[in-house]
């Protein structure tokens, strides 16, 4: 009984971040008194062929086939996905509503959980071929 006491205790956090994984502000240390988590399912394409960013993918027209939840990356089965194949661009797509606070004012723009050189194009986000780090 004790066992299941404590497993309950332990989960009631995320329950009550209401499905989104990783509720916490990423860096406590430069918290910030207003900002919006943008975890939880984002639509999801690869793109192996490289032709979003010419088929114009970010203007919406093209249908995202999958669903991933964000801040796992694709190749984990905690994203939704679980492919561990390479897939040299993806791109990830989700609206967002601001929250009424934010009326008038004009939010920054960050690139969560991106890698080095990507970019972002109308809200989308386009990974880059991976690239080798020397030391």
């Amino acid at each position: 009984m004790r066992r299941i006491c404590l497993l309950v205790l332990l989960c009631l956090p995320a329950l009550a971040a209401e499905g989104i994984p990783r509720p916490e502000y990423p860096q406590p240390q430069f918290q910030r008194e207003q900002w919006l988590n943008l975890n939880g399912r984002w639509e999801f394409a690869f793109d192996d062929g490289n032709r979003g960013l010419e088929e114009n993918w970010a203007a919406g027209a093209k249908k995202f086939e999958r669903a991933i939840t964000v801040p796992f990356c694709f190749e984990s089965q905690l994203s939704g996905i679980g492919d561990t194949s390479f897939h040299p661009w993806v791109w990830y797509r989700r609206a967002i509503t601001l929250p009424e606070a934010w009326k008038g004012r004009r939010p920054g723009r960050a690139q969560p959980a991106c890698e080095i050189g990507s970019s972002a194009v109308s809200c989308s986000l386009v990974r880059p071929k991976r690239r080798s780090r020397r030391r």
